[in-house]
């Protein structure tokens, strides 16, 4: 055997055998909890709503839970291969739970290094479609449920795409790690996308707040609208803030929303434009979005100048240039509602989604644009973290860790 493929074939049992012996536990332990917290938020929404007993309940929260993790309908819920809603408050919670738990065990551990965070995300993504299929399963009963094969794998993605978001922010860079921990590159934007969710929900939620307070002061029924608004939140709160984000953003949606805003005739799309053209006080929304990216820009460039990122990290506006529009291509994918996934063709009666096109446009513009407001704090933070960093790389050296 050539000594090439004699060091691979030990290198992949070397791989294999650190596999197996390690901690399966912590990775369990953090699946586990991630969907037992998207399925406790799920029964809640139930008993908020009254759906039916509890088979209906554990059903209709297991359902909840498949759709917030990619999966799609069956026959009998709904058309096939279509998602009616995803409720992105519980696939938030959930996998960021997931990802948390898992980086924090890492972080325990002495002298860590990219293959030992590998080892662990491979086994949390060998434990990680177990529990797909647990809640596919149970979505069943009661109705038709999600589809096992699409539950598990959107929740594989899912999963891998936050435990990557929190381990360029939350573990410390090793020098060990080498070029393998690539990943703290992009820890700037990363945490500008991170702010950006959380500012966009907060600003939302208080919308919403003050909304409810108005309808419950004009007669509505206070405890049916607050129970009602509850179980929204709790599911869909990042759909509506998601939505409303990119809408400022000016990414046209296609839908049944022309006479929503009061708009003549009918359209195939609208967009903000259509409606600062039909009243100039709808420029307060993309302000709005304006300043929240200004502020995701501000803190993200913040962390492009941390010791974890100040020696190696990818210049802030290109990078944000990147990210951005990614993530805002997924969202736009996400709150995708009644749109017909096989590719028919069917428009269905409520549908409603945004052009993906635009969203990767106009991300990749906002992106370039606000990432040269966060280089000013990368620029002004980079010299004393840096000092930071080599100050600590000459106490972990002189420790022997």
């Amino acid at each position: 055997m050539p000594p090439r493929v004699a060091r691979a074939f030990a290198a992949v049992r070397r791989f294999g055998r650190d596999l197996f012996a390690g901690d399966w536990a912590g990775a369990a332990i953090a699946v586990g909890t991630g969907f037992g917290v998207m399925v406790g938020l799920g029964l809640l929404a139930m008993l908020l709503v009254g759906v039916g007993g509890v088979a209906e309940s554990i059903g209709g929260a297991a359902t909840a839970v498949g759709l917030a993790a990619g999966g799609s309908l069956l026959e009998g819920d709904g058309p096939a291969g279509v998602p009616v809603f995803r409720p992105l408050g519980l696939a938030v919670a959930g996998f960021w739970t997931m990802a948390a738990l898992l980086t924090r065990r890492l972080r325990q551990r002495p002298g860590l290094d990219a293959r030992t965070v590998l080892l662990q995300a491979v086994r949390a993504g060998l434990v990680l479609p177990g529990a797909a299929l647990i809640i596919a399963l149970l979505s069943r009963i009661g109705g038709a449920g999600v589809g096992v094969a699409s539950t598990m794998f959107s929740s594989l993605v899912a999963g891998g795409v936050a435990v990557a978001a929190a381990a360029s922010l939350r573990l410390p860079v090793s020098e060990a790690a080498g070029r393998w921990w690539a990943w703290h590159r992009w820890a700037g934007p990363v945490r500008a996308v991170l702010v950006l969710t959380v500012v966009t929900g907060a600003v939302t939620l208080a919308g919403v707040i003050a909304w409810t307070v108005l309808q419950v002061a004009d007669g509505a029924p206070a405890v049916p609208m607050v129970r009602g608004v509850a179980a929204s939140v709790l599911l869909g709160l990042p759909n509506l803030a998601g939505a409303a984000f990119l809408f400022g953003l000016g990414v046209p949606a296609r839908g049944d929303l022309a006479a929503s805003f009061g708009l003549a005739g009918t359209r195939d799309s609208v967009s903000i434009v259509d409606l600062v053209q039909h009243h100039v006080a709808f420029l307060a929304w993309p302000a709005v979005v304006a300043l929240l990216l200004a502020i995701a820009a501000r803190s993200g460039g913040r962390r492009a100048g941390t010791p974890d990122g100040a020696d190696r990290a990818v210049p802030f506006p290109v990078a944000l240039t990147l990210v951005l529009p990614v993530a805002l291509l997924g969202l736009a994918r996400a709150l995708a509602v009644g749109v017909d996934e096989a590719g028919s063709g069917a428009w269905l009666s409520g549908s409603f989604e945004f052009n993906s096109v635009m969203a990767v446009v106009l991300g990749a513009a906002w992106g370039a644009a606000v990432g040269a407001i966060g280089t000013t704090f990368t620029r002004e933070h980079r010299p004393r973290h840096a000092a930071a960093g080599r100050a600590e790389r000459t106490v972990t050296a002189a420790s022997g860790t």
